[in-house]
């Protein structure tokens, strides 16, 4: 049971008292505050953390990759579902299967190219559908550490910059992905983002021109 579903629980079992039980995080010294959403995933995760890595403990290097192809399945069709959340939830859970061992290093890359980019992928459109950019971000910068020519990884990390109105480093990204791509439906989708940020790019040469023209009259009258 996750952060999430135990305070559920406590709160459907405490129904009709009038009384709800809320979590506080610490804010500083003697000042707390309620919890958010983004609390309340992180301790999601650092809870199933815990007890995957216990459940994991005595299974063998092969059963734990067969564990964690079985939870990239699971998590697969939660975003179907558009349960983006548990998907999130499952797919970390999926990494944590990996066990690369005393293996070779061909077998590690092996591992890391056909299933910890992917997955790491897909834990980044999870993000970016609950509105978190910057992990969204930061999980695509993951999987380009590992497969810096992944076009996936790169076009949502240009959508998750272009959310968070980094534009320049967006255009970036998205010009890398356009060379990337493979198909015609990949191609139009990174010009149609080009050609927007192209124009939030003008918008802001103009807004930083007439600011500075402002300011030079500000000082010409004085």
């Amino acid at each position: 049971m996750d952060a999430t579903a135990m305070m559920a629980t406590i709160n459907e079992a405490m129904a009709g008292t009038g009384v709800e039980c809320k979590l506080q995080r610490r804010a500083g010294d003697r000042v707390y505050r309620d919890v958010d959403a983004k609390d309340m995933l992180e301790a999601d995760l650092s809870m199933r953390c815990r007890e995957v890595a216990e459940m994991l403990k005595p299974l063998t290097p092969d059963e734990k990759m067969e564990w964690a192809v079985a939870e990239r399945k699971r998590g697969n069709e939660l975003f179907a579902a558009k349960e983006y959340k548990e998907a999130l939830l499952v797919y970390m859970q999926s990494l944590m299967g990996l066990d690369f061992g005393d293996g070779t290093d061909a077998a590690k890359a092996r591992a890391a190219r056909e299933h910890q980019v992917p997955v790491t992928n897909n834990m980044a459109i999870c993000c970016f559908h609950q509105g978190q950019f910057a992990k969204c971000e930061h999980l695509c910068s993951t999987a380009l550490n590992v497969d810096p020519r992944n076009y996936k990884a790169l076009y949502r990390r240009g959508a998750a910059r272009k959310k968070l109105q980094d534009f320049a480093e967006a255009r970036e990204d998205f010009r890398e992905a356009l060379s990337l791509a493979e198909t015609e439906a990949q191609r139009h989708g990174c010009r149609v983002q080009l050609r927007d940020l192209a124009a939030h790019l003008r918008r802001e040469k103009e807004k930083r021109a007439k600011l500075k023209k402002a300011y030079a009259k500000v000082l010409a009258r004085e």
